[in-house]
């Protein structure tokens, strides 16, 4: 695809950004691929990378906002940081899986409860 020249172009390195109009905003290589799609979908905003993988990097706080958010991953999906980690919910936590592992590496692991604590298996194993 080559840029249309009635069309708001503007080139950074080898790459254009083109607004079509009455459609999307796309980021296409110098050869004309489609590299970023951004396009309004059905009253949604839809961002597609097309050249295969993205990093998302800011300089200071990075929040994303939303009445409900939702992270789809069709392998895997890794949380990681080099400080703490917190997990919030005002609401209910739920954790499922085929299996759980949790590990202290250095440390204690604590559970603290407001309620009663409650341990249900089929065999309940202490220092095994």
């Amino acid at each position: 695809m080559k840029p249309n020249p009635d069309l708001s172009t503007g080139s950074v390195d080898d790459a254009a950004l083109v607004l079509r109009h009455g459609s999307d905003l796309v980021v296409q290589s110098a050869d004309g691929q489609l590299c970023l799609r951004v396009a309004l979908v059905q009253q949604e905003f839809v961002v597609e990378c097309l050249s295969g993988r993205m990093r998302l990097r800011s300089h200071e706080a990075l929040l994303v906002e939303a009445p409900h958010l939702a992270l789809n991953a069709q392998e895997s999906l890794s949380l990681v940081s080099a400080g703490d980690m917190h997990l919030c919910a005002s609401g209910k936590l739920s954790v499922t899986a085929d299996a759980i592992a949790l590990e202290a590496v250095s440390g204690d692991a604590l559970i603290v409860a407001n309620d009663d604590v409650r341990i249900d298996g089929e065999r309940i194993r202490m220092n095994s």
